[in-house]
Order: C-alpha cells, then structure tokens, then sequence
C-alpha cells in the first residue's frame, strides 16, 4: 500500500511538471517584454477591435486608442504625483 502510495505521488508530480515549466516560461518572458512594449500591444489590440465595431463609431474609437507611450507615461506620473499626500 505505501509503494501505491509513493507512485501516485510521483505520477502527480511528474505531471504538474510540464504545466508548471510553461507557466514558469510565461512568467519570465512576460517580464522580458518592455513596458512600451506591452503598452502598444494592447494599443494596437484595441485598434484591431474598433475594426469590428459599426463603421460611424470606428474614427472615435480609433481616436480614444492613439496615445504615444510618452504621452501615456506623462498622464501617468501626473495622476500619480497627485495621488501623494503632502
């Protein structure tokens, strides 16, 4: 009964392994990419999605997503700076 026991207890762990080295893999390279370059990601992911909108709301749409990263990262540190306490 404890040899059962030992071998379902290897069997588990030999199959959370993969799973746990993909997710492993996701976190690292998730943090390799850049903030700029995770920001236009999503921007032109959202860009993608006004395309399947109605055709008289895509120009506001694609309007809302065309931000630089620059003018991003100043609103940012504006809204973060009054956020501090004084």
């Amino acid at each position: 009964m404890k040899c059962a026991s030992k071998l379902q207890k290897r069997e588990n762990t030999q199959r959370s392994l993969p799973g746990l080295c993909i997710a492993m893999g996701f976190v690292l390279l998730a943090t390799s990419c850049s903030n700029q370059a995770l920001f236009e990601s999503i921007q032109q992911n959202h860009l993608q999605r006004c395309e399947t909108i109605p055709i008289a709301q895509q120009a506001a749409c694609e309007a809302h997503y065309q931000t630089s990263y620059e003018e991003y990262q100043r609103e940012r540190e504006a809204l973060l700076r009054e956020d501090v306490p004084n």
